[in-house]
């Protein structure tokens, strides 16, 4: 298992597709009754061209657990609203959650948690990234990084039901991480802990810092 990497990161964002009907979460018992929904998504010029990168055609991120912060919560209280996965996310196509209640006004903030609980093509990862190179040649990461990030963001509650929207910057996860600087075997360029690590480890780092939250009608 990878060491886990707590972040603070900062921000605002958009967009919305699939759907999942239960998020397994809810709100508190007090105050007003707002509700949220929220959209987790990615963004970016990758997919038409980014350093080193001529598309991406693949990016997926698993979610073990999505928890909005009240203010309240960044004093210190334990109260939280989740939504338990685990989550596949496609960051392609994006995954709109359902709605849950909440009984808050004002949202400090979202913490995200991974944990290496995959089957299929994310069994032992967290992140999988498929896609083409400046060059021309495949490239595939393979990522196990267990993490928790706290994405900080003021959001008012104005309306009865708030959407908000989560948004993973594809681009920034190759900025310091060129593909085309890696070795490439059988016609691919794997970026793993075994092959290229190096440059895994600079797409670790950026992952963790491409994450935005805002209400979307502030967009």
């Amino acid at each position: 298992m990878r060491d886990q990497a707590p972040l603070l990161v900062l921000g605002s964002l958009l967009l919305m597709t699939s759907c999942v009907p239960d998020p397994g979460g809810g709100g508190t018992d007090s105050g007003n009754a707002f509700r949220a929904g929220l959209t987790v998504s990615g963004e970016g010029s990758t997919i038409s061209g980014a350093r080193g990168v001529q598309e991406v055609t693949s990016a997926h991120l698993l979610l073990e657990k999505i928890e909005f912060k009240t203010c309240a919560d960044a004093q210190g209280d334990d109260d939280e609203i989740d939504y338990e996965g685990p989550f596949d996310v496609d960051l392609l196509a994006g995954l709109q959650l359902s709605e849950i209640e909440l009984g808050i006004d004002a949202i400090c903030g979202l913490e995200l948690e991974t944990e290496v609980t995959g089957t299929g093509d994310l069994a032992g990862l967290t992140v999988l990234v498929e896609g083409i190179s400046t060059a021309g040649v495949p490239f595939r990461v393979q990522s196990a990084m267990e993490f928790e990030v706290e994405v900080e963001g003021d959001e008012v509650l104005g309306d009865a039901l708030n959407a908000f929207a989560l948004l993973f910057d594809v681009d920034l996860w190759f900025a310091d991480a060129d593909p085309d600087l890696g070795t490439v075997v059988g016609g691919e360029i794997l970026i793993s802990d075994t092959s290229n690590p190096t440059l895994l480890a600079a797409f670790e780092a950026d992952l963790l810092t491409s994450a935005r939250l805002a209400l979307e009608g502030a967009l």
